[in-house]
């Protein structure tokens, strides 16, 4: 309501020759888009409570379906990707949820593990959706069959989601959600025996971005708030960056330049000559990648754009806090997420 016309997601890729391109989705696509998909899930059953598994990295249609599931009163579960079936099957199990929203590179496993689920449906997105046309033409061409993303015909019941977001553009859901309602079922990493779900209802999350906003505000929000552009590299299916970059960046109204994979540390680099990134949310091993780097090192890739960044998931050595901060002249903090909150 405040910013309808401001950019909320930033979709790119590299690509040879033109370099980074990039697409953009506003507030109000992303809640036209998230509206729309709600309601759809209402029609397919989805009833207050019911679980969604979301099996997908950091993309925009991870955003649209987390928001979607949210308005339609459902909980969000989402799982990390790389996981091998085993250990998908079991948490999609563990988490009772009927319908999955996966990436179509997954698509093929999620099919494979169904039978030993309750997964009655599975609506499916490209990471190809949301980019620009150049872009999505050249992946289409070159990349889409060949790293496993094609998914030529699916399964009996299953969608996909452009279809789905056609269908029921202009729809909205009907359901009242309230603060006491469950939002996610957060899975922990099961260092201590098997993956366990953290249960948080919405007035917990919305809770923890105003604790993350007066932390980095106080008071106050600046009014240029679109200004701020978080690197949305944490993967967002887990607690960290789901809540200090999803949530947080939604919150005040800012930017998220989404990249998919963190690990692939060039384009992370590239992601940050780009956009510039005013905000960054990381782990340690990310940050430490970054300082040793040759492109930072040889000064091809400059970090001073950053002017904060929370670290978190493992111990931050002072010494990669360090040179982190002289190479960015930002500051780089470790904490606060929802377990310190």
């Amino acid at each position: 309501k405040k910013s309808p016309d401001s950019v909320a997601l930033i979709s790119s890729a590299h690509l040879p020759v033109l370099g980074r391109q990039a697409s953009t989705m506003t507030y109000a696509e992303l809640d036209r888009l998230s509206g729309s998909l709600a309601a759809a899930l209402i029609d397919m059953g989805l009833k207050t409570g019911d679980r969604v598994a979301l099996v997908m990295p950091n993309i925009a249609a991870f955003v649209i379906s987390y928001y979607g599931v949210m308005k339609a009163g459902g909980v969000v579960a989402a799982t990390n990707p790389t996981y091998p079936a085993d250990k998908m099957a079991y948490q999609i199990n563990d988490c009772d949820a009927e319908i999955v929203i996966c990436m179509s590179l997954f698509y093929k496993l999620i099919k494979e593990i169904q039978p030993k689920t309750k997964v009655k449906k599975i609506i499916v997105t490209n990471v190809k959706e949301y980019l620009p046309p150049i872009a999505k033409l050249l992946f289409t061409l070159a990349k889409e069959k060949k790293e496993g993303h094609r998914v030529d015909s699916l399964g009996a019941g299953d969608v996909w989601l452009q279809d789905v977001l056609t269908q029921y553009a202009g729809k909205k859901a009907n359901r009242q959600v309230k603060s006491s309602d469950l939002a996610i079922f957060q899975y922990t990493g099961g260092t201590t025996g098997v993956s366990k779900a953290a249960m948080s209802t919405h007035k917990a999350l919305v809770a923890n971005t105003l604790q993350m906003r007066a932390w980095l505000y106080g008071k106050d929000i600046p009014s240029n708030a679109n200004s701020e552009v978080f690197l949305g590299a944490i993967p967002m299916f887990h607690a960290f960056g789901m809540v200090a970059v999803l949530n947080f960046a939604i919150g005040i109204g800012a930017k998220i330049a989404l990249v998919p994979n963190a690990r692939d540390i060039p384009d992370v680099l590239d992601n940050i000559n780009k956009f510039r990134p005013t905000l960054f949310m990381g782990v340690p091993a990310l940050y430490n990648a970054i300082n040793n780097h040759a492109l930072v090192k040889e000064g091809k890739v400059d970090l001073h754009s950053i002017r904060a960044c929370v670290s978190g998931s493992a111990p931050l050595p002072p010494s990669t806090k360090q040179e982190f901060e002289r190479l960015s002249g930002g500051t780089l903090l470790e904490g606060f997420g929802m377990s310190e909150a």
